[in-house]
């Protein structure tokens, strides 16, 4: 149960901060992102706590405000579910237009990299390049000109190098590519389908995930405890008899009962007192 309740913890985290980051992009000046991000706070908060909410009105015969509490939880849901995808799909666009923007500077430097290439093996095959001894003894405007050109096309070499070993062999949106490839579908239905389905996935968890272990857990039923009752005669000892003489009975009790069993002993009656003078 403590795994199950840190992955909800976790998911609320998640939720909370895409809707209050994708509340916070919607607005540009500081009271207006506040106000938004409160907002969407709240709705959030509202979703994670109407579900619990709902099943204490439930158990405590309060069935239409429970009812009342469904119905609010759906919007709720419906508005984190919104924001968590526009959050997500922002985030993936601003990493696609980073990585693109990586990978063209990599294709032009490339492409640099190989005309300046090309350009001078082509100027080392020209008689200008025997003549001036590589460029380093031109004689005349022709000659002048054509080091120039090699000249610049060792800078554009340089320079498209230097670029090539700082940008980093990127791919854009591989998972998507990979999808692309094998399901056939359009690029713009798997970007939907890959944004969403982790925005229902962490918003279902913290609010279903919430409600699942927030329930109360009924401890598991024990044996009535059998009372042993025990009759006081069998478990004391009988009171000593009074002493008794022998040759009378026990007079019976004023109220008519029995007294207790005779004796085997012969009994005798207590003497009486001598009458009182008068």
């Amino acid at each position: 149960m403590i795994f199950a309740r840190i992955a909800v913890a976790g998911a609320i985290l998640c939720t909370l901060w895409f809707n209050g980051s994708y509340a916070w992009h919607r607005a540009t000046d500081l009271p207006s992102q506040i106000a938004l991000v409160a907002l969407a706070l709240t709705v959030d908060m509202a979703k994670v706590g109407l579900l619990p909410a709902a099943a204490n009105r439930w158990r405590h015969g309060h069935h239409y405000a429970a009812a009342l509490l469904v119905v609010l939880f759906v919007p709720c849901l419906a508005f984190s579910i919104f924001a968590g995808y526009s959050s997500i799909t922002t985030n993936r666009a601003t990493t696609t237009v980073t990585t693109q923007a990586t990978a063209d500077a990599r294709a032009r430097a490339q492409t640099a990299y190989d005309q300046a290439t090309a350009d001078l093996g082509t100027a080392k095959l020209s008689p200008f390049w025997k003549d001036t001894a590589a460029c380093t003894t031109p004689h005349n405007a022709k000659q002048r000109d054509f080091c120039d050109k090699v000249a610049t096309d060792t800078l554009a070499q340089t320079k498209a190098l230097a670029v090539l070993n700082e940008a980093l062999v990127v791919a854009v949106d591989p998972e998507l590519h990979t999808l692309a490839d094998v399901t056939g579908w359009p690029q713009s239905r798997l970007l939907l389908t890959v944004a969403l389905w982790p925005a229902v996935l962490l918003e279902l968890v913290s609010s279903l995930g919430l409600y699942a272990v927030s329930q109360p857990t009924r401890p598991p039923r024990r044996a009535a405890p059998v009372a042993r009752f025990r009759h006081r005669s069998s478990s004391s000892s009988p009171p000593p008899a009074p002493p008794v003489h022998s040759g009378a009975a026990i007079p019976a009790k004023p109220n008519g009962a029995a007294g207790p069993p005779r004796s085997s002993v012969p009994a005798v009656s207590w003497p009486k007192p001598p009458p009182v003078a008068t």
